[in-house]
């Protein structure tokens, strides 16, 4: 059959979100597990969720500009120093600034590649694949690929 008789391909268009679990502030949460993002983001309510919610930091103070993928300047409220935990990777916790961006994410979570990165050495330690959720595994494996880009 050739292309365009008789299949659809709008579900090739558009893959899954790479959802995994992870603890951010203490509160456990589906995230986007992004090897696309550098950074990696909440939103504010998600902020205004948590327990004991650390302060709202001034962003200006960490000299960054973010930009999304069409090269916009992403909105960002202020940052938090909170701890990111990954429950299949038992000794990981990892304290890191986590910048606060306006309700308009698919995820209330964004992991990007300065939490991934560590995730990978500690994983390469003795992480068997078979444990390792799909989420993570994907993200791992594009976080190292792309090094040889």
């Amino acid at each position: 059959m050739a292309r365009g008789e008789g299949r659809s391909f709008s579900a090739d268009v558009v893959g899954s979100l790479n959802v995994g679990e992870v603890i951010v502030g203490g509160k456990r949460v589906s995230a986007l597990i992004d090897s696309g993002s550098m950074v990696t983001l909440c939103t504010y309510s998600f902020f205004l969720s948590l327990q004991d919610a650390p302060p709202l930091l001034d962003v200006s103070t960490l000299n960054i500009d973010v930009n999304v993928a069409d090269g916009a300047k992403l909105d960002v409220l202020g940052y938090i120093e909170t701890t990111v935990s990954v429950p299949f990777l038992s000794s990981f916790n990892l304290d890191v600034p986590v910048l606060v961006v306006p309700d308009n994410l698919t995820s209330h979570v964004v992991i990007g590649t300065n939490v991934i990165r560590r995730c990978k050495s500690v994983a390469s330690q003795g992480v068997p694949d078979d444990s390792t959720p799909e989420a993570w595994q994907t993200a791992l494996t594009r976080s190292l690929a792309s090094r040889w880009r």
